[in-house]
């Protein structure tokens, strides 16, 4: 197996796989085999560059077998190339490929773990609010001991963890072109359901949809521009929701056979979709290494002979939680920030509890 690039390389370009079959690493003893031909790899982190806008090195270690023919594909070009209809399609195919195969791996991950993995998630939220908070004063008031104090408390996969479940990342799109595939719909128009097959894609333009799973209302989308339904466009998935308009909407309903007209006048339809799907693909990676990092730190969670009561066991996360708080509580009794006075109070049973317990 050959090595095209390994986790945290610089990510100056692109591959074309001529043909054969390339692999992403999630762990050293776990890779995920993607045959291909005629493919555009590696444009993940290249994707993420342009919609962020700085360098991001590579976020997993990509290798091919023996008997692969794959070329570089300069990052200038790869972005002239997506706009065109095959190459485009073909891209987003690949990554949406990638996200279900790393949803997979990450479920995979947390079967049986639901307890645990629900008390991590809520400390990560709870992590990276109060963080963001401070770091917000820190850059606001630019005291130097606070920026490094934040600078070393983000860099920490449940920060990330954190900031993907609280910032749950819409798919917008503003249609420039002609579009064929508009229509006014009345209130109560059924768009899809739950558990069956979908091919289409949605773009909301006016009004609201509303979202259920079984017969609980769990979203209304409102926003102009929310695309909804990208993996089952390109992979035909299974729905997860049922989807019905609220109101009377405007919306763009899209097959794979009307997107060459749309595209040839949305050209940054594609762009758009592949940005999107690369930052899937990045935050299953987070959820995958926090995971795997959670029980490698924390052991206690899987260990059945723990007979301790449930009180006296850390819940998954609350080490890093624990180090945040006391970090915080540690500088400003040194320090006595008058403007972290109200954070302090805010979390002063948080700082109290994991002060006394450790």
């Amino acid at each position: 197996m050959k090595t095209i690039y390994s986790y945290g390389d610089e990510s100056g370009k692109a591959f074309l796989l001529k043909k054969g079959t390339v692999h992403i690493e999630i762990t050293k003893d776990e890779k995920i085999p993607l045959p291909g031909e005629n493919l555009i790899v590696g444009a993940i982190e290249p994707l993420l560059e342009k919609k962020q806008k700085k360098k991001v090195p590579r976020i997993f270690s990509f290798y091919s077998d023996e008997d692969t023919d794959v070329a570089p594909v300069a990052v200038s070009v790869l972005h002239s190339l997506i706009p065109k209809f095959h190459i485009g399609f073909n891209l987003c195919f690949f990554l949406a490929t990638t996200v279900k195969l790393t949803n997979e791996k990450y479920k995979k991950r947390i079967e049986n773990k639901d307890k645990e993995q629900k008390e991590y998630n809520q400390n990560a939220v709870k992590y990276f609010t109060a963080l963001s908070e401070i770091d917000g004063l820190a850059q606001k008031l630019r005291f130097p001991d606070l920026i490094t104090l934040t600078a070393e408390l983000r860099n920490e996969l449940i920060y990330e963890t954190g900031k993907i479940l609280k910032q749950q990342e819409k798919t917008l799109f503003q249609i420039t072109g002609d579009n064929q595939a508009s229509n006014m719909l009345n209130e109560n128009t059924v768009l899809c359901k739950e558990k069956e097959e979908g091919d289409e894609l949605f773009i909301l333009e006016q009004g609201t949809i509303s979202v259920k799973i079984g017969d609980n209302e769990v979203a209304q989308i409102k926003e102009p521009g929310t695309v909804i339904g990208e993996m089952a466009l390109f992979l035909g998935e299974v729905r997860t929701a049922t989807l019905a308009t609220l109101t009377k909407c405007r919306i763009t309903k899209l097959k794979k056979a009307d997107l060459e007209s749309f595209c040839s006048t949305n050209k940054e339809f594609f762009p758009h979709i592949a940005q999107t799907l690369a930052g899937r693909i990045n935050n299953n990676f987070v959820l995958i290494r926090a995971f795997d990092q959670q029980y490698a730190e924390e052991p206690h969670t899987v260990k059945e002979s723990d007979k301790r009561p449930d009180f006296l066991k850390k819940k998954p996360g609350e080490d890093k939680l624990s180090n945040l708080f006391k970090s915080v509580s540690k500088l400003q009794k040194k320090k006595q920030f008058p403007q972290l006075k109200d954070f302090m109070t805010k979390y002063k049973s948080e700082i109290e509890h994991f002060e006394k317990n450790g």
